[in-house]
């Protein structure tokens, strides 16, 4: 364990319920130097990202683009550069850390930027909210974790998937194997029904 003596002011604590802690933004910034660029975006999508008030009993984000980035500005911290650059990349409502690595990865590889969490809707049906979507195309991807195991849920993303190939859009399915090697073979994925729908590299 180790221990740092720091100078921070009112705007870089909260006051919980029991304890009082480090802000949002200066957590961030704390972070910076210990962290690789891609984890310290998804940080970032964590702190921006929408909640679910159903699920999370919160309507707010733990802090905003433009909060981060004003904090980064002044920070002269170590980590200070390695902040500012993975902000730049930071997007909203992105729920997990795969679905920021898969966004990272196909910008990287030259693909569309896609669209994370937005809501699809056609004729007034809602086809619901995909991890990424490419909306000028009908591509969306879905990362398949954990929690759709479940027989339940498998159902569910059946007859998700079924909807959405009714009203002519195609879903590709991500899983932990497609993260390996920098997410390489979700890019190959994506880049081939993203080309078979129009899309010229």
């Amino acid at each position: 364990m180790s221990w740092r003596h720091l100078e921070l002011s009112k705007a870089d604590l909260v006051t919980g319920v029991r304890l009082r802690a480090t802000s949002p933004a200066r957590t961030l910034l704390d972070i910076a130097p210990l962290l690789a660029h891609d984890d310290l975006v998804a940080v970032g999508d964590a702190l921006v990202r929408s909640p679910r008030l159903a699920f999370e009993g919160r309507s707010e984000p733990w802090a905003t683009i433009p909060s981060l980035t004003e904090a980064a500005a002044s920070f002269r911290g170590r980590g200070a550069r390695a902040v500012r650059e993975a902000l730049a990349d930071v997007r909203m409502s992105a729920d997990f850390r795969p679905e920021t690595f898969l966004r990272l990865a196909s910008v990287r590889a030259g693909l569309p930027e896609p669209l994370a969490n937005a809501e699809i809707r056609v004729d007034g049906i809602s086809l619901g909210t995909p991890d990424l979507q490419w909306p000028e195309l009908h591509v969306c991807g879905e990362h398949e974790g954990p929690r759709h195991r479940t027989p339940e849920q498998q159902e569910r993303d059946i007859r998700r998937a079924e909807l959405r190939r009714r009203h002519g859009w195609v879903e590709v399915l991500t899983t932990a194997v497609d993260l390996r090697d920098g997410c390489t073979r979700a890019v190959r994925r994506y880049r081939e029904e993203l080309v078979r729908r129009g899309w010229e590299p």
